[in-house]
């Protein structure tokens, strides 16, 4: 049996009138030897027109620094959605991006320019080493602004690229496009007349291969440097020994400087000193306290090791109208300081209204005299009032303690040469001097132990303590000098009992040695 297929006889057409003409139609299908060619007939439906765009937001590499999304003001770009350009698209957000712990992630969004995230943007990457990371389908708003912002979670994170993703497709044909070609990057210029760009991309026109002929515009994304401007206050500008390892002085007396917020709008304040250890596993802290003793948070800054360093805190927050000094301390051995200052940036998006500059006309300094004299160390500053416009006000401000009665009183233990012959502190007798402590004849006194010592060999150390008659040692009094050749050593403060009577006890480092103990 022969099938013809695709051979449609539409029967309903047929009425008796044409018998004759289908009788001669069946005679032909039928007859051996006769064939009519068979055809298809079909529709058949091409694939849709497609075409993908991208739109750079950012293309350099960016460190990722807060686990709060962040920049807020738009800085790793800014790009113009005009969804009349873009007929039957689909938008997705996609980054490459990477953290710097394997088991950190990195994050990113897109934010329109005022700060609202695109709900379905945000995408993260797992882990070290970058990857492309796209998200799903998102819908924007037309005529608007979108940059990028990003954030991490453990450690820290980089961004490398940011873009959106634009695939446009329509049953018959795209009527509507728009092709970003960039032809520069991510730049910063302080010149005041055009100039080439530093890594300037170079773009071939070529109107033969549009048709047709696009409409082309110059777009950028600029911001003018915001009015900035740095101030110092200086606490402290000499060189001071840190020599406890509690925070100290507490009398204010490194330094003392006030507070007045009014004078440094839109100001972000930092602490910064510097500072040495005079070992070199010891550290050496500073912080900034207020002058009844608080300290200010977050403001310990600490310096590893000897050799000088300019060690800066985070941003701080300050008490208006507040008077503020420095404290120190070390770990391990002793330390120095040499200076301590606020760092004051201030800065705004149009001008800075208010600022103070402090200019130093001296430094510490103690006298005894009852009328005006110079400074011993005096700085000259010569003012200029066409410097200023507007003319500034002035003040004088002065950091000042007056002196305290003080007397220094010496009560005599041994005033004669001694020998010392022993190894261990000798001698037990209390027969190198015996002296009474009465407390109540030295109100609010500070007490240390002083002596003249000598060793007979280069190398070698000769040691004294306080003792009680009863043969304790006061804790801290040991005073000892290397080499020889006499000299004055002086203990720390001490604590003594009250009415105790107390003497003197000496030694030397090695058999080898012969000490002497004077005074």
């Amino acid at each position: 049996m022969i099938i013809y297929k695709n051979l449609e006889i539409k029967l309903s057409v047929l009425i008796s009138k044409h018998k004759r003409e289908l009788m001669f139609l069946l005679l032909l299908l039928f007859t051996p030897g006769l064939f009519l060619s068979p055809y298809i007939e079909e529709t058949k439906a091409g694939a849709n027109p497609t075409i993908e765009q991208q739109i750079n937001i950012l293309n350099s590499l960016n460190s990722v620094q807060t686990s709060s999304y962040a920049p807020t003001d738009n800085s790793l770009g800014l790009i113009h959605w005009d969804a009349d350009k873009y007929a039957g698209a689909t938008i997705y957000f996609e980054a490459v991006m990477a953290n710097t712990a394997w088991n950190g992630k990195t994050y990113a969004t897109l934010n329109s320019s005022s700060g609202v995230v695109v709900s379905g943007s945000e995408i993260y990457k797992s882990g070290t080493g970058y990857g492309r990371v796209r998200s799903g389908a998102l819908t924007l708003t037309d005529d608007t602004d979108y940059t990028v912002r990003t954030k991490f979670s453990t450690a820290g994170g980089y961004i490398k690229a940011a873009r959106l993703i634009i695939v446009q497709t329509d049953s018959e044909k795209i009527i509507d496009t728009s092709t970003l070609i960039e032809v520069g990057n991510t730049e910063k210029g302080t010149n005041s007349t055009a100039t080439e760009l530093e890594n300037r991309k170079i773009y071939y026109y070529d109107s033969s291969t549009f048709d047709p002929a696009p409409t082309s515009y110059f777009e950028a994304v600029v911001k003018s440097s915001d009015p900035t401007i740095e101030q110092q206050i200086n606490i402290l500008n000499s060189l001071n020994s840190v020599q406890t390892s509690t925070y100290a002085p507490t009398d204010n007396s490194l330094g003392l400087i006030h507070w007045d917020a009014d004078k440094y709008t839109g100001s972000t304040v930092y602490f910064e000193a510097i500072l040495a250890n005079t070992a070199w596993n010891g550290n050496t802290y500073a912080a900034l306290y207020t002058s009844s003793g608080t300290v200010v948070s977050g403001s310990e800054i600490n310096k590893s090791g000897s050799g000088y360093s300019r060690v800066r805190s985070g941003a701080l927050t300050l008490t208006d109208d507040t008077d503020y000094s420095v404290r120190t301390k070390y770990s391990t051995a002793g330390g120095y300081i040499r200076a301590a200052r606020l760092i004051i940036i201030q800065t705004s998006s149009t001008k800075i209204t208010d600022s103070s500059t402090m200019i130093e006309l001296g430094n510490t300094e103690k006298h005894s005299n009852n009328t005006a004299a110079e400074l011993d160390n005096e700085k000259i500053y010569y003012y200029d009032d066409s410097s200023f416009s507007p003319a500034p006000t002035s003040y004088f401000e002065a950091g000042l303690k007056t002196s305290a009665p003080t007397i220094e009183q010496q009560i005599n233990v041994l005033d004669q040469k001694f020998s010392v012959v022993s190894t261990s502190y000798s001698p037990t007798d209390n027969s190198l001097g015996l002296i009474h402590w009465d407390a109540d004849k030295y109100t609010g006194a500070t007490v240390y132990f002083e002596a003249v010592l000598a060793n007979v060999v280069w190398n070698g150390s000769t040691y004294a303590a306080l003792y009680e008659s009863s043969g304790a040692v006061v804790s801290g009094s040991e005073v000892s000098m290397t080499g020889n050749g006499y000299s004055l050593v002086r203990s720390n403060a001490l604590t003594l009992t009250d009415d105790t009577e107390y003497t003197v006890r000496s030694r030397f480092g090695t058999a080898m040695e012969q000490s002497v103990l004077h005074d």
